[in-house]
């Protein structure tokens, strides 16, 4: 069955601004989504330049990719969502999150760009935070699986070395495989967690491999829930909470899972999971050590 849809009815009550321009770079559609977001009445900003919402010290480069996109008729970010600085009529300065799309005239010729806009500040400066500190724990990880890899050397028997550390309601936990070249660290407060792999080979500052972010939905772990280890093979670290594997990387960095709640379910494949299951009799042994400390 099909169904009649109004254009112009549809780009109004649109959540996301919508945004375009000519091959001048002139605005010629501004939908109320977009009114919201920059502040600009759509009166105020047809025919106005894109240099409205684009903050002074970008409009360069921004102009000269604009114009070599009208030029060539081809643009290089397609599909891609591209997330950049952006400002309102009050001269607030946030992030926003769009796609383009290019027009055609009749003669095949681009005639303009057409912009699908949302705000994506909170994003960016979870980001950022979560950046500052990667690198926070790039500098601090060292030291503390120093001191993991020492007791290593001491007991062999276990594949399974824990480091942790739990102050104010914050668990920091770590393992180490036995090669001492790669670590997985969960740190966790009651915000939530996350869950790193890094590369202790690596020179500080470049060690993070990959990171998963651990969203509780604001069910509180307690330390004697969370268990970091390696499988036999030491090819997968695994997160597991409550006994459940909830995420895991593999050795190269590709990363599964990081849901918790409770409600939630592991979304690990069943491979993944199979091959974590497959433990050594050391690794089991370690587990039952840790698991009765912790008692």
């Amino acid at each position: 069955m099909q169904t009649t849809v109004n254009l112009n009815d549809l780009v109004s009550a649109m959540g996301d601004a919508v945004v375009v321009s000519d091959a001048s770079g002139a605005i010629t559609l501004w939908n109320k989504a977009a009114e919201r977001l920059f502040g600009y009445t759509e009166a105020e900003a047809l025919g106005q330049s894109l240099d409205l919402m684009i903050p002074e010290r970008l409009r360069g480069r921004h102009w000269h990719g604009y114009e070599k996109t009208m030029a060539t008729g081809v643009t290089r970010y397609g599909s891609d969502v591209l997330q950049v600085p952006a400002v309102d009529k009050s001269g607030r300065a946030f992030s926003i999150a769009f796609t383009v799309a290019l027009l055609f005239s009749a003669d095949n010729k681009v005639s303009g760009i057409a912009a699908v806009i949302r705000e994506d500040t909170q994003r960016f400066e979870k980001e950022r935070a979560q950046r500052k500190r990667i690198t926070e724990l790039e500098t601090l990880a060292p030291s503390r699986h120093r001191k993991v890899c020492e007791r290593s050397v001491r007991d062999r028997s276990s594949k399974n070395l824990a480091g942790r550390s739990i102050m104010d309601e914050t668990i920091f936990e770590s393992s180490i495989r036995t090669s001492g070249d790669l670590a997985a660290i969960f740190e966790y407060d009651r915000e939530g967690g996350y869950f790193y792999l890094f590369d202790l080979t690596k020179e500080e500052g470049q060690q993070a491999r990959a990171v998963i972010e651990v969203s509780t939905h604001g069910v509180a772990l307690l330390g004697a829930d969370v268990l970091l280890r390696w499988n036999a093979s030491e090819d997968i670290a695994g997160l597991c909470i409550g006994g459940d594997l909830w995420a895991a990387f593999d050795q190269h960095g590709a990363r599964y899972g990081g849901s918790f709640g409770a409600q939630d379910a592991p979304s690990i494949p069943p491979d993944v999971i199979s091959r974590f299951n497959s433990v050594s009799e050391q690794n089991l042994s370690a587990e039952r050590r840790i698991s009765a400390e912790r008692r």
